[in-house]
């Protein structure tokens, strides 16, 4: 096949893996909405957002320093068994809070087997993303997003059969988890023979790789975490009624980010290429496309979430918000500003200055635990919509900031 076919082919199956995995979970919602009750669709909510910064943990912001590595520092069975660790390491800090949340009512039995079945589920994405990373390393980022689809297709078409049967909620989760293994296991089985893998590992290189990619694994956990930061202050101040709400109204929003991710996953390596041979305006150029990409897509998505997005909404979710325009258009505009963010932390691990990054996020982190509980109780929803768009104007000052600071001094 000759390169330009691969690349229409993975621009064609990343898009695909990239709008399923972004309406996966409003597609799951939708189900749950007509045939469970409220507080199962709230306790959904926060267990979609946890098994993502959990899987986030996981994954330790590995993706884009293995697809950059283009002088293959590292062999892939050094990324593998590093991936194997930092997910048993997320696994066990979720086992912990859970643990917690539970001993101390917190959360009821029920919702803590929904949380951890949904966050065993995301896992696999974990896992197999460090394959997925290695074939788009060596240029076939389309197999990865093909076998990624099947599988997204696969598990989504299965749950959403099983909610339509109101099969119970456990079970079902107990399903889906194990589908997903095991089309993971084939998928990768069938496609890895085509890859050369350097089967090389050195505990050191496990470790070294642990240490570059821990500012990554900080500022891409922590970003996870303020992505969905309004549902986590609703789930220790509210309930999940409430819940229910901030995730139909958060829904649009983490779409974008989701979209915005898939459309520039394609030029990572080639960011990293043109940086490598010293294009500093090709690559300011590339850049500065994907923002106005991003905030074009962004503008799109605010003005059709204010003139149609609350009817549609409570259509599709079977719940008047009416009274949350004001909130849901705020959210809309700090999910556009948040998905910048996400992908202004690509170029700056390109440069390798990923340091920063992490600087960023532990500041916007504290200002939301230091006000966030303070506008949750003034203003409720709205309060909350506040505190993410306030989250995300800093992150992105502060990122464009490191970036053409970095770019200025090289």
């Amino acid at each position: 096949m000759s390169k330009r076919n691969i690349n229409r082919n993975a621009v064609k199956w990343n898009t695909l893996s990239g709008l399923i995995n972004a309406g996966q979970s409003a597609v799951i919602l939708v189900f749950i909405s007509h045939f469970y009750d409220v507080r199962t669709a709230g306790t959904f909510t926060i267990a979609y957002a946890m098994a993502n910064l959990f899987m986030t943990m996981g994954k330790y912001g590995v993706r884009n320093y293995q697809v950059t590595d283009i002088k293959n520092h590292f062999s892939f069975e050094e990324y593998h068994y590093q991936r194997i660790l930092t997910v048993i390491g997320s696994f066990l800090i979720l086992l912990a809070y859970l643990a917690f949340q539970y001993f101390s009512g917190g959360y009821s039995l029920d919702k803590t087997m929904i949380v951890l079945l949904v966050c065993l589920w995301k896992y696999v994405d974990a896992i197999e993303d460090v394959y997925y990373g290695m074939y788009q390393q060596q240029g076939r980022l389309d197999i990865g997003a093909k076998c990624y689809s099947l599988r997204l297709m696969a598990s989504m078409l299965v749950m959403c059969v099983l909610l339509l049967l109101k099969v119970n909620f456990l079970i079902t989760m107990i399903i889906v988890i194990i589908v997903s293994v095991i089309l993971a296991l084939v998928l990768i089985k069938a496609s890895v023979g085509r890859f050369e893998v350097n089967h090389e590992r050195y505990m050191t290189s496990i470790l070294a790789i642990t240490r570059i990619c821990f500012p990554l694994f900080i500022g891409n956990s922590l970003s996870m975490f303020l992505g969905n930061s309004p549902k986590y202050l609703v789930d220790w101040y509210l309930d999940e009624n409430i819940q229910a709400i901030c995730g139909y109204l958060m829904m649009p929003s983490f779409v974008i980010l989701i979209l915005s991710q898939f459309i520039y996953q394609p030029i990572i390596r080639k960011l990293a290429d043109i940086w490598q041979d010293g294009d500093k305006s090709q690559f300011i150029g590339i850049v500065s496309r994907q923002g106005l990409v991003i905030g074009a897509l962004t503008v799109a998505i605010v003005i059709g979430g204010v003139v149609v997005g609350i009817p549609v909404l409570t259509i599709l979710y079977n719940f008047d918000l009416s009274v949350y325009r004001a909130a849901f258009a705020i959210i809309l505009a700090a999910g556009g500003i948040y998905a910048f963010v996400s992908f202004m932390m690509v170029p700056l691990t390109v440069i390798r200055f990923q340091n920063c990054i992490a600087y960023g996020f532990i500041i916007a982190t504290a200002i939301v635990l230091l006000l966030g509980k303070s506008l949750l109780n003034q203003f409720g929803m709205l309060g909350a919509a506040l505190i993410f768009l306030i989250q995300n104007i800093i992150l992105a000052l502060y990122l464009m900031g490191c970036f053409v600071y970095k770019v200025r001094q090289s």
